[in-house]
């Protein structure tokens, strides 16, 4: 939603690559735009790695080089992210690492002291 809008504001190009889990035999693909109502979806190269499932890659503005800092997008990684319900992962290490109690079992959650 606008999260993944607001990715143009700081982006030049956006691309969500994807590979599906259900189907190796399919080759990933690639959803491109640069944020001006128009897309493209074309088969990934076949030198760039994408495993399966969806990952974003946003190729900044000059402007915007300071979100390069992998601190900086931990951190808002964490703030905005912690409580989303699957993992998401910043270069290979997992972010989000709260469990959101209402995704637990009513058996697995104990009341605050």
């Amino acid at each position: 939603g606008v999260g993944f809008y607001s990715s143009f504001m700081v982006g030049e190009k956006v691309e969500v690559r994807s590979r599906s889990a259900q189907h190796d035999d399919e080759p990933s693909r690639v959803w491109t735009s640069e944020g001006q109502g128009a897309y493209s979806i074309t088969d990934l190269p076949e030198d760039v790695r994408q495993q399966r499932g969806s990952s974003v890659v946003i190729h900044l503005k000059e402007k915007h080089w300071d979100f390069v800092d992998e601190s900086r997008i931990e951190g808002i990684l964490k703030r905005y992210s912690n409580f989303v319900n699957f993992p998401i992962y910043l270069n290979g290490n997992r972010v989000n690492t709260l469990e959101a109690i209402w995704t637990k079992e009513p058996k697995e959650v104990e009341e605050e002291a």
